[in-house]
């Protein structure tokens, strides 16, 4: 069933905001527009709220009534967002409902009746066989000795290797079945497995697949797997094919970046970091951690896994 989100805002502003986000294929709302504190007070009567984006000349007014779920501002200005609480308002409908998903996505993480809630890091790099996605199964396999680990490989191609019968779902299956309306919690029980103590979904093999998939499809598989609970953590391991893997970081307590330190691969990091600067706000780009890894030959491996321990004792010890 659909959330009910309100837009409270100038009326050319909501009205239209309420036609492009309820013209969405991929919208779990139904949007309503309103101008007026007194037009939310009448719906109110005999109506409900799930969500509330409000106009900064509003939420002084309203922002501490009514009993909505989940209140939201829509700022004017783009600095004003990073205090978690709000949207900037002048940017695309499909930006503002990704956004929004992952906001709620968020609250609902501490919301949840469980000793912790989900957490989610991701693991990416601008700089090719650095390492990554060994940095990445070695933290998942680490961090599923005392909790419940779901690694997602988000790479076309991916050299992950499994046992697995054909009988398993894969990431491209998932997504297929979702938007075609199936329940997601049979799709995903029969797409998660569990390989070596780590739970993981088949990645997708196409880089097709992978770039098609919206922002608001991807937080909205991230929120079911939270509503889910298939997992404690949830480990990502990013790829450019995925077109909003930046906005993605939104949705990380951090994200990992291996790097090598040859010239050419520090000038790819150079131009990354001022790429993302450019991109996503301040309390996001402060969410990427570089990451210098010990030579990953096989003999070698220990040394990555006591890298790793060292690496999890700091952020335990971070809270």
């Amino acid at each position: 069933m659909k959330k009910k989100l309100g837009v409270l805002e100038e009326v050319a502003y909501s009205y239209r905001l309420m036609q492009r986000l309820n013209q969405s294929e991929n919208s779990s709302f139904v949007v309503y527009s309103f101008s007026e504190i007194e037009n939310i007070e009448k719906f109110l009567e005999n109506d409900f709220l799930d969500v509330l984006l409000i106009g900064e000349c509003y939420y002084e007014d309203i922002l501490n009534t009514y009993n909505i779920s989940h209140k939201f501002i829509l700022y004017e200005e783009k600095s004003d967002c990073i205090n978690g609480n709000g949207i900037y308002k002048y940017q695309a409908a499909s930006s503002i409902l990704g956004q929004l998903n992952g906001m709620l996505n968020m609250y609902f993480c501490n919301d949840i009746e469980s000793d912790s809630p989900i957490r989610i890091f991701g693991v990416y790099s601008p700089v090719g066989r650095c390492g990554k996605t060994s940095f990445s199964l070695a933290l998942a396999k680490k961090m599923s000795a005392e909790k419940q680990v779901l690694y997602l490989n988000l790479r076309p191609f991916s050299s992950v290797k499994t046992n697995l019968s054909d009988e398993k779902l894969s990431l491209s299956d998932v997504f297929y079945f979702l938007e075609e309306g199936k329940s997601e919690k049979v799709m995903l029980e029969k797409a998660v497995t569990e390989f070596e103590g780590v739970k993981f979904i088949i990645p997708m093999e196409s880089p097709v697949d992978l770039h098609g998939i919206k922002e608001e499809c991807w937080n909205d598989f991230f929120m079911k797997l939270n509503e889910g609970k298939f997992a404690d953590v949830i480990i990502v391991d990013f790829d450019e094919s995925i077109s909003c893997f930046i906005q993605l970081f939104e949705l990380c307590e951090k994200v990992y970046m291996p790097m090598l330190e040859d010239n050419k691969s520090l000038e790819k990091v150079r131009r990354f970091e001022n790429f993302l600067c450019r991109s996503v706000s301040k309390e996001v780009e402060k969410k990427v951690c570089k990451l210098q890894l010990p030579v990953l030959g096989k003999e070698e491996l220990p040394a990555l896994e006591q890298f790793i321990n060292r690496m999890i004792e700091k952020l335990d010890a971070d809270g």
